[in-house]
């Protein structure tokens, strides 16, 4: 798994570096949104911005875990954005946080981009399988998978 260090995130606030590689798709989602011969995922300056500005909730620390959800994340293609992906995953340390990042691919299809992270109320965690279909559940059973799609256990 890829990790996102302190000094990363240090660097592409301070515009030091322009991007750093956060993950890897497997070939056939890479495929799904445009990227033909890349699978590598990135966190761009511009990204890193808009996730702060937009979604002041979302901390340093949660940026560091897009490593984790490109990994073990539920992916979604939503049909009403072609070059999109959603990736939902409970944040592993507070199994009460569930958080989307949204990826997609440059037009010219040689670059994957994380473009945006924030927390999911429940209710919207229960739509987003509606907005598309699923190409990856959640591959992580028990740490991964919502409490309450978890099945009951009797007795």
């Amino acid at each position: 798994m890829h990790s996102i260090t302190f000094q990363n995130i240090l660097d592409l606030r301070c515009g030091i570096v322009r991007r750093v590689r956060v993950g890897i798709l497997p070939p056939q989602i890479a495929n799904r949104v445009g990227s033909i011969y890349r699978q590598e995922v990135w966190l761009s300056t511009e990204s890193y911005h808009h996730i702060r500005n937009e979604h002041p909730d979302t901390t340093d620390r949660d940026i560091e875990l897009i490593p984790y959800a490109v990994e073990v994340g539920r992916v979604i293609f939503e049909s009403r954005r072609e070059q999109w992906l959603a990736i939902d995953y409970i944040h592993p340390d507070c199994s009460d946080h569930h958080y989307i990042l949204a990826v997609k691919c440059n037009r010219a299809g040689d670059a994957i981009y994380a473009r945006s992270l924030h927390r999911l109320r429940p209710r919207q965690i229960e739509m987003l399988p509606r907005r598309g279909y699923v190409l990856r559940p959640y591959t992580e059973r028990d740490r991964a998978t919502p409490r309450w799609s978890r099945p009951i256990r009797m007795g």
